[in-house]
């Protein structure tokens, strides 16, 4: 899947050397799971995530998912070792959905759940079938 050599843009040369390299943090969304949406506490953005214990990135922003019906944050995972150094790999995306890998966020020292998406899941590109209603004041 070598389509982009064949064209030039700004940042082909800065590609090709991730692809040859690797890289040692990736952009991705996360779903919190068992999140009470009466929690005094949302996430806003900073927030530490970790893998199997381990800090391993930061949220860079969140916002609640209406088609989702879960609370979404991005942010990077980066891959270290066990000293706390990157490391470059060609194969992120298999570290990120490694099997026995748990994310987890940490909100104002109460950590929860987290499911990692490389992707935009497919149930947000479907409509719903029921209209969210916000109630909006009244001020005229």
């Amino acid at each position: 899947m070598l389509i982009f050599q064949s064209k030039d843009f700004i940042g082909k040369a800065a590609l090709l050397h991730q692809k040859e390299h690797g890289i040692s943090k990736k952009f991705v969304q996360f779903q919190i799971e068992n999140f009470d949406l009466d929690s005094p506490i949302w996430p806003s953005g900073k927030e530490p995530i970790f893998r199997n214990g381990k800090l391993v990135g930061l949220t860079t922003s969140s916002a609640y998912g209406f088609t989702l019906g879960k609370f979404v944050c991005l942010g990077y995972i980066h891959h270290l070792d066990d000293d706390g150094n990157p490391v470059k790999t060609t194969r992120i995306h298999e570290y990120i959905k490694e099997r026995g890998a748990n994310y987890e966020i940490d909100l104002a020292g109460t950590r929860y759940p987290l499911t990692v998406h490389i992707h935009t899941p497919k149930m947000a590109y479907t409509a719903s079938h029921q209209p969210t209603f916000i109630p909006v004041p009244n001020y005229f």
